[in-house]
């Protein structure tokens, strides 16, 4: 969804519109709505808070309908997603126009230009045994596990979110917040999702999972160990739908300002229960300030946040 335009069985709205299914092994396809927008039966839900049912500010729907609130979106059943201001885009458009069905791993990407072309996909890349390895992902971020240390760049090279130690969360070198539990997901722009793994809070990451399209990779982070990397789209479904996401953000560039957006919109327990956890993060100055970072989380625990 994006301010311009929609797609189809996308979600509309105001600077990009989650739509897209979220699910898991209760395959409940959430959508993401927003704060001025709604959603579908199980396109979303959770916020009644403010209007509608479990909806958003000023949203609202049926129960289950409200569509998990961002800002000035919508959203509608089993959507597209992840838009942005200038919109448009097709079901599984590109990171900056387009939305993705959030089904991880049941689908790759389709082609949308020359028929019979092959999609984008991922690649995976590591030099010899133990050293870091990097994931290049279908729409162009960069995923760097490096044992314990996490790195994902956005496809220009200017932004990125790292997560470090037990576990920190930096925006381009500014410490954001640490974590809140024992999993952790982030969502990018072109739909991958990384769920990380620790023993708790305050314990390194000990598994990476990447899940981008019909592929998934599973790293063991202490060793810089590949343990499993497949192609094949029921595989790739079924481990995302027994892996639960924890507290779970988005990572994406505004391609008009270069700024770097960094929220959490989501929690999803060890029972696959899904809460609404909205929240702005931090953000960069993109092309007119690259070396601002502002941080919107007060994370009560530290003192420089």
């Amino acid at each position: 969804g994006n301010q311009y335009g929609g797609f189809p069985g996308g979600g509309g709205g105001y600077n990009g519109g989650f739509g897209g299914g979220f699910g898991n092994t209760t395959n409940m396809n959430f959508n993401f709505g927003n704060q001025y927008g709604g959603g579908q039966q199980y396109g979303g839900g959770f916020g009644q808070q403010y209007g509608g049912g479990f909806g958003n500010q000023y949203g609202g729907g049926q129960q289950y309908g409200g569509g998990f609130g961002n800002q000035y979106g919508g959203g509608q059943q089993y959507g597209g997603g992840f838009g942005n201001q200038y919109g448009g885009g097709q079901q599984y458009g590109n990171p900056w126009g387009g939305g993705q069905n959030f089904n991880f791993g049941q689908q790759s990407p389709q082609c949308c230009c020359c028929p019979g072309q092959r999609p984008p996909q991922g690649q995976l890349e590591q030099k010899e045994k133990g050293q870091p390895i990097e994931y290049k992902t279908s729409g162009g971020y960069t995923v760097k596990v490096d044992k314990h240390t996490i790195t994902i760049t956005d496809p220009q090279g200017k932004n990125k979110v790292e997560h470090w130690g037990d576990p920190h969360e930096n925006l381009n070198g500014k410490h954001i917040k640490d974590w809140e539990g024992k999993q952790r997901s982030i969502v990018l722009g072109d739909g991958t999702k990384i769920t990380m793994t620790a023993k708790g809070p305050h314990g390194v990451t000990d598994n990476t999972s990447i899940y981008d399209g019909r592929q998934n990779v599973q790293i063991t982070n202490g060793t810089n160990t590949v343990d499993h990397h497949s192609m094949n789209p029921r595989d790739t479904q079924f481990r995302e739908q027994r892996q639960y996401d924890g507290e779970t953000a988005i990572f994406r560039t505004n391609p008009r300002t270069g700024a770097g957006i960094y929220n959490n919109i989501y929690n999803q327990d060890e029972s696959f229960n899904m809460t609404d956890a909205y929240r702005t993060l931090g953000r960069t100055g993109g092309f007119a300030n690259p070396s601002k970072v502002e941080d919107f989380y007060d994370d009560p625990r530290l003192g420089h946040t």
